[in-house]
């Protein structure tokens, strides 16, 4: 499950913001449109991520 942190993106560092869900999801939402229908239909978007679900961090309104 994904870290959970009540604080504004100013307060990440470099590493954090990376690993930010909205960023991962972005950068891998580029990096399928390379991938072909078939491709996309034996990866699913959750195996295709470049940081695993418990490393990413989700931002949370205080």
């Amino acid at each position: 499950m994904p870290e959970i942190r009540y604080c504004n993106v100013s307060e990440l560092t470099e590493d954090e913001r990376w690993r930010l869900a909205t960023e991962v999801e972005a950068r891998n939402t580029a990096r399928r449109m390379s991938m072909t229908d078939e491709e996309r239909r034996q990866n699913p978007p959750w195996k295709t991520e470049d940081v695993p679900e418990e490393r990413q961090i989700v931002l949370r309104k205080r």
